[in-house]
């Protein structure tokens, strides 16, 4: 079982968990918007970025989707990370402000407006939907429209 380290807490994690699941058991909050446990992990919603150290390089990644390994150091919330998630709950608002999930993020991050141009959808485009109808249902009968792959 790998050892790692987590906002300075030693934690032992069980092998092919994720940096988001060592964190939730342990009570570290990372946000996250895409994550549910019964889906594969997606990172879409880049909201669980956290920064890895694996010795001498130091890097961004989605803390949903990125294995643990013997030795890592993460860090959940620094100066980059918080302004990346206010970034993120920022062009959200813009395009969901009346969306509740995205305006109780909002409200916990401390982002109170945006400065960008509003519009007035309800979806966060977290891909969720189009996820639990692929891997749960069995089915492919919604997909994206006007959204990279």
């Amino acid at each position: 079982m790998p050892q790692l380290t987590i906002d300075g807490k030693q934690i032992t994690a069980p092998e092919g968990a994720t940096i988001l699941q060592v964190a939730r058991e342990n009570g570290i909050d990372i946000p996250t918007f895409c994550h549910h446990e019964a889906l594969e992990p997606w990172g879409a919603c880049r909201l669980c970025i956290v920064e890895v150290d694996e010795g001498s390089r130091t890097r961004l990644v989605t803390s949903c989707n990125f294995p643990v390994q013997e030795g890592l150091a993460v860090t959940t919330k620094n100066k980059s990370i918080i302004a990346i998630r206010k970034m993120i709950i920022e062009l959200l608002l813009t395009r969901c402000p009346n969306a509740q999930a995205v305006r109780q993020m909002a409200d916990k991050l401390g982002v109170t407006g945006t400065r960008f141009p509003i519009e007035n959808e309800f979806c966060i485009l977290c891909g969720m939907c189009v996820r639990v109808c692929k891997e749960i249902v069995g089915a492919q009968a919604i997909s994206f429209a006007s959204r990279g792959g």
